[in-house]
């Protein structure tokens, strides 16, 4: 394909989020009219074509030579205010492409699950269209060329996130934790636009190449107006409040558990392939601000690495299916966010594991949703069990998941996350080996909780009662978990060591950030082996604790400790309840001592003075009465008091 095609075919990647748009507003509009089946038909139609059209883009842009596959088309000058200029538009480079083939190829997969598991809803077109509008937010957010077209991306998928999260918002408890999701992103989304604000207020620009090439500035290589180190540091810290919001890590984790409220195909778009990977996608992104503070880029580490211990923690402790997913996709991107934290071939590594987790998670979720159509929604693992020989298919695919994550050899899972292990390792810096301890650490407790809820679920003496008749799925449930079991099987081919093609396909992102390809050595296969082996021992340990739980001793690992302690972790270390105690209420009594401040001072006052003007005005207005003889009077008053006041200065002054 020559050069001027490509470019042709290029240009047309804005059509993928505005087919997306087009589609939510129709469905949203007519939701009324549009009756099942067909507004499932328009909003999984519209996310294929989107894919295709995605495909064709990836295909143009994969036929550049290496250097020249960065593509940016202005649409518009959006801004136009003094010196401060912004022009809406989209860039198309090998990290924004892989996004887009993520969110619309994944997402598709969702949509079409959904055409079985929403059948019925009193809202079903409206599902379709609000999920479509967040495919869309999401695409604005990876195509945007600067920082504020990014960040109206960013909003829009934490609007849509409060949606669909409170789908079913007639329970208290789904409206609830829509609230929860958007006031935990409110708190991260007001750090990332000061981060914003500090950014222009030192480069006096959003736009990327103006951004980036201060930074390169700041490293003794490009133009530009060099960013201070402490500046530097400010600037990436506070985009990393705006990522612990979105990407759900610690401490504004706290609202993705909850957010299982909503649909099960939600849960898996929120999960897998659109919202909490934002905040991988604008660290990877910002690479060359992040590469100007080691301060930075060590928290950004350490939170990352952190999280991914803490939630595998809790999700150990977990009775519900989809909570334990909830908490492993916390941990996960705990994973994500070290890797690219770390920097070097961490980058390639933690987008690598992105895409690896859409599939895999995707599966789990989806695997879940399944098993809840069965149950008529019981998700509680103490009252399951045996569920392998009556829904094999969705079993048999949850196990592809669960070796997935575990970090089992052949699945993707094990290549993705022995890449971030590994770039720990190997990293130049000093704390790059502890952050590999914890990370390794991690790595077993996944394999433990996810083998137990496995388990638990599917194997050993069955907790449900005779009112239970569990049924296998739907084909078009079925089918799409196929294709993501069949993706998580072979995305691990794209970044084996010794090739490496996806670590290659990103250079021209990450240039001399990403750090060298890795080859076959040693010490690779032996950080290779240690990995696989502490997933074995997770899987093996979980075999043997929980693989034949009877309906007697069908019961967690955290009752086999004292109640009170074994409370404490299944209630996630009670992180809710002290928010409940040292924020909500506090802010609540607040707000109550303001509202009376406002009501018995302000507003009395307000209220006073006003009255006062009021009433004066009333007496003041008897003077107008229209009698002649009333004005003359006054007339007569004002001369006798103006006369006596001369008269006494004019004395005075004698």
């Amino acid at each position: 394909m020559s050069k001027e095609a490509a470019e042709n075919i290029l240009e047309l990647a804005w059509i993928v989020p505005l087919i997306c748009l087009v589609s939510a507003g129709v469905l949203t509009t007519l939701g009324r009219k549009l009756k099942e089946p067909w507004g499932g038909v328009v909003g999984v139609g519209a996310v294929g074509v989107a894919f295709l059209v995605t495909v064709v883009v990836f295909a143009a842009l994969l036929s550049l030579p290496a250097d020249q596959r960065v593509f940016e088309h202005v649409l518009f000058e959006w801004i136009p205010a003094g010196g401060f200029r912004i022009e809406a538009g989209f860039l198309v480079d090998p990290l924004s492409i892989l996004w887009m083939l993520l969110v619309t190829g994944v997402g598709f997969v969702i949509h079409v699950y959904s055409l079985g598991y929403i059948a019925g809803d009193e809202r079903y077109t409206t599902f379709f269209g609000q999920m479509n509008l967040f495919v869309a937010s999401m695409l604005i957010l990876v195509l945007g060329n600067n920082f504020l077209v990014l960040f109206v991306g960013w909003e829009l998928v934490g609007a849509c996130s409060y949606l669909l999260i409170g789908f079913w918002f007639k329970k208290i408890e789904n409206s609830s934790a829509g609230n929860k999701a958007f006031f935990a992103n409110r708190v991260g989304d007001f750090g990332f636009l000061v981060g914003l604000m500090l950014i222009f207020a030192t480069v006096g620009s959003l736009d990327f190449d103006t951004v980036f090439g201060a930074a390169y500035a700041s490293l003794g290589g490009g133009a530009g107006v060099p960013i201070a180190l402490g500046t530097a540091t400010a600037i990436c810290l506070l985009l990393l409040v705006g990522v612990t919001g979105k990407s759900a890590q610690v401490p504004l984790y706290v609202w993705l558990a909850d957010a299982m409220a909503g649909p099960t195909p939600v849960s898996a778009l929120i999960h897998a392939a659109t919202m909490v990977t934002a905040g991988v996608y604008l660290i990877s992104r910002a690479h060359p601000l992040f590469a100007l503070s080691e301060v930075s880029r060590a928290i950004v580490t350490f939170v990352g690495i952190g999280t991914a211990f803490y939630a595998a923690t809790i999700a150990l402790g977990q009775y519900r299916v989809k909570r334990v997913l909830a908490y492993s996709t916390i941990s996960q991107l705990g994973y994500m966010i070290a890797a690219v934290g770390i920097g070097g071939a961490g980058y390639a590594a933690g987008v690598f594991h992105v895409i690896s987790h859409g599939f895999f998670k995707a599966l789990l979720f989806l695997g879940a949703g399944s098993l809840m159509h069965a149950m008529h929604g019981e998700e509680d693992m103490r009252r399951l069990g045996g569920l392998r020989k009556v829904m094999p298919w969705t079993a048999g695919l949850f196990l592809v998941g669960g070796l997935s994550i575990s970090g089992i050899i052949p699945f993707s899972g094990f290549w993705s996350k022995d890449a971030i292990l590994g770039a720990l390792y190997e990293s130049p810096e000093s704390w790059g080996k502890i952050a590999w301890g914890i990370g390794l650490a991690a790595a077993f407790l996944t394999a433990l909780y996810m083998f137990r809820t496995y388990f638990l679920t599917f194997t050993g003496d069955r907790s449900w009662g005779d009112e239970a008749h569990p049924h296998e799925s739907p084909w078009v449930m079925v089918i799409p978990m196929l294709v993501l079991a069949v993706g998580t099987t072979l995305w691990g081919l794209a970044d084996l060591p010794g090739s490496q093609w996806l670590h290659g396909f990103l250079e021209p992102t990450f240039g001399v950030f990403g750090g060298e390809a890795e080859r076959w050595t040693g010490e690779v296969v032996l950080l290779l082996t240690a990995g696989l082996l502490v997933g074995v021992l997770g899987v093996a340990t979980a075999y043997a604790v929980w693989s034949r739980a009877t309906r007697e001793r069908r019961i967690s690992f955290g009752e086999r400790i004292p109640a009170g302690a074994g409370m404490f972790w299944r209630k996630a270390y009670d992180v809710d309840a002290a928010l409940e105690y040292g924020v909500r209420r506090p802010g609540w009594e607040l707000t109550g001592v303001l509202a009376t401040v406002d009501e018995d001072a302000i507003d009395r006052t307000v209220m006073g003075i006003g009255g006062g003007a009021k009433r004066a005005g009333r007496q003041l207005a008897r003077l107008q009465n229209g009698s002649v003889r009333v004005y003359a009077s006054v007339f007569l008053g004002g001369v006798v008091l103006i006369a006596a006041y001369v008269i006494v200065r004019g004395g005075a002054g004698l």
